[in-house]
C-alpha cells in the first residue's frame, strides 16, 4: 500500500514538472515572438526581402544545417553518456531536444541539463550532469578559442594603423597564454574533484558523481572539441547565410571575423532569461555597426537564427518531454 501511494506520488510530481517546463517554454517563446521584438518591422522586411531577393537558397540552406547542428550536440552527448548508460542515437537526440526546450527560459540556457536528466535513470543523474557540465565547458572552449582569433584578425585589419604594433603582439601573447592554460586544464578536468572536495565534503554522492572524470581518456576530450568545432563552424556558416539573404552586404573577411566574435560577446554576458530577450540583437548590433550594415538586416538575420535553432527545435522538445522516461525516486 505504502509503495503504490510512493509510485502515485513520483508519477505526479512527475508530470508536474514535465507541465512546468513546457508550459515555462511555450510562454518565453509566445512572449518572444510577440512582445519583445517589433514583429511588424520584421515581417515587413522578411517580405520585401523574400520578393526581391534572388538568394533564397541561402534560408533553406541554413534551415538545412539546423539537423547537423542538434545531432551534433546529440553525438556529444552519446559517446560521453556511454561511459554510465546505454544511449541510442535517437534517444540522445530526444534528451539533447528536451534540454533544449527546458534550457529557453532558463539564464545562460543553464536548464539543459535537467531536460537531458528526463531520459537518464535516476541512479545516473548526478554523473549524467558531470557529463553535460565536459559537453558545455568543451563548447565554451571552442567559442572562446575561434572567438579570441577572431578578434585579433579583425583588430589587425581593421586598426592596424592606429594601434601600436606592440599592443598588438602582447594581446596574441596574453591570448595564446590563457588559451594554453585552458586546453591543460581541460584535459585534466579531473582536477575538479580536488577543488570542489571541500565544497561537497559530505556530500558523497556528489563525490562519486566526480569520480567519474577518471574514467574519461584523452581521446574522449579530443572528440568532444571536435564534435564542438564542427557545432561551431555549422552555427557560424548558419548565421552566414542569413545576413547574406538579408542583405547586410558585408565583405567575406568581415563575415569570417565579426561572426566568431558575435558569439564570443554573447557567451561572454551573464544574462537572466528575460534580460536575454534582447541580448542577442544588441550584441550583433554593437560588432557589426562597424562594417554599416543595415540595423534591420542584422536584427533580422540574428532573430530569424535563434528562430530556427532553438524556438522550433524547443517546440519540438516538448513532445519529447511528455514522452520522456521520467521517474522521480522518494526517499523515506
Amino acid at each position: 500500500m505504502r509503495r503504490t501511494k510512493k509510485r502515485k506520488y513520483s508519477k505526479k510530481l512527475g508530470w508536474l514538472i514535465k507541465f512546468l517546463i513546457i508550459s515555462l517554454a511555450i510562454g518565453f517563446i509566445y512572449y518572444r515572438l510577440t512582445i519583445s521584438n517589433d514583429w511588424d518591422s520584421f515581417s515587413a522586411y522578411w517580405s520585401e526581402t523574400w520578393s526581391s531577393n534572388n538568394t533564397r537558397f541561402l534560408f533553406f540552406l541554413s534551415l538545412l544545417f539546423v539537423p547537423l547542428n542538434w545531432s551534433l550536440e546529440a553525438l556529444k552527448w552519446k559517446k560521453l553518456i556511454r561511459r554510465i548508460e546505454r544511449f541510442s542515437f535517437s534517444k540522445s537526440l530526444k534528451a539533447t531536444l528536451a534540454g533544449v526546450t527546458a534550457s529557453v527560459f532558463t539564464p545562460n540556457r543553464a536548464g539543459e541539463f535537467a531536460g537531458k536528466m528526463l531520459y537518464v535513470k535516476s541512479k545516473n543523474r548526478l554523473r549524467a550532469i558531470v557529463v553535460s557540465m565536459v559537453c558545455s565547458i568543451a563548447q565554451l572552449l571552442v567559442t572562446v578559442t575561434l572567438g579570441s582569433v577572431a578578434f585579433i584578425a579583425f583588430i589587425r585589419n581593421e586598426y592596424s594603423y592606429e594601434l601600436s604594433v606592440y599592443i598588438v603582439y602582447i594581446t596574441i601573447f596574453g591570448v595564446i597564454m590563457l588559451l594554453s592554460l585552458a586546453y591543460i586544464f581541460y584535459y585534466h578536468l579531473s582536477l575538479l574533484k580536488r577543488i570542489l572536495r571541500p565544497l561537497f565534503q559530505r556530500w558523497k554522492s556528489f563525490r562519486k558523481a566526480l569520480a567519474l572524470l577518471d574514467r574519461f581518456s584523452s581521446d574522449d576530450y579530443t572528440m568532444i572539441l571536435v564534435y564542438s568545432f564542427l557545432r561551431f563552424g555549422t552555427y557560424c556558416f548558419q548565421y552566414f547565410c542569413l545576413l547574406e539573404f538579408f542583405q547586410s552586404n558585408m565583405t567575406l573577411s568581415q563575415y569570417i571575423t565579426l561572426i566568431p566574435v558575435n558569439f564570443l560577446g554573447i557567451s561572454a554576458i551573464p544574462s537572466i532569461a528575460l534580460a536575454e530577450l534582447g541580448i542577442r540583437e544588441a550584441v550583433a548590433l554593437s560588432f557589426f555597426s562597424v562594417t554599416h550594415a543595415p540595423s534591420i538586416a542584422i536584427i533580422s538575420a540574428t532573430f530569424t537564427l535563434w528562430l530556427i535553432n532553438v524556438a522550433f527545435p524547443a517546440l519540438i522538445g516538448t513532445i519529447f518531454i511528455v514522452t520522456a522516461p521520467f521517474k522521480i525516486k522518494r526517499h523515506g
